[in-house]
């Protein structure tokens, strides 16, 4: 993977590209599964530049609990081994995130599932289901689909 590849994966998730890269089910999960074996196969210096570029890019969907939360776990988790420290500091992060989400969501297992693969869980099917209603909803109300 080219580092204008990585680049852009990063910065694809940018609030002002798409509000909620991160939400369950989105592409910013999929993106950043694919990005997370090629970033903790990096030099810790390397990495250290990449982890940098994802602050940034967190900081975009700075009024979004759920996906600063899913981008801070991704961080800890690629810096775990080989940056405790900076680990440390996005585990303290995504604590205080933590403390004003009303949803009761364990983000850190979401991402964890999204990394191993396995199904989508509750979250991704809620939403899901809204995005599907709504279009249907649109569909009917501009006489694209009827009944």
């Amino acid at each position: 993977m080219t580092t204008d590849t990585i680049r852009r994966l990063i910065n694809n998730q940018k609030a002002e590209y798409f509000p909620h890269a991160f939400r369950a089910g989105a592409a910013g999960m999929a993106d950043f599964n694919q990005l997370y074996p090629m970033l903790r196969s990096l030099p810790t210096d390397e990495l250290e530049e990449w982890l940098s570029l994802i602050d940034a890019m967190r900081a975009t969907h700075g009024e979004c609990v759920a996906c600063g939360c899913k981008i801070l776990v991704y961080e800890m988790l690629l810096a775990r081994e080989r940056l405790p420290a900076c680990s440390a500091r996005y585990a303290a992060l995504y604590a205080d995130l933590y403390g004003y989400d009303t949803t009761g969501r364990d983000y850190l297992a979401e991402v964890r599932a999204s990394l191993r693969g396995e199904p989508e869980g509750p979250a991704a099917e809620h939403h899901k289901r809204g995005w599907r209603q709504l279009a249907l909803e649109l569909a009917l109300e501009h006489g694209f689909y009827r009944p």
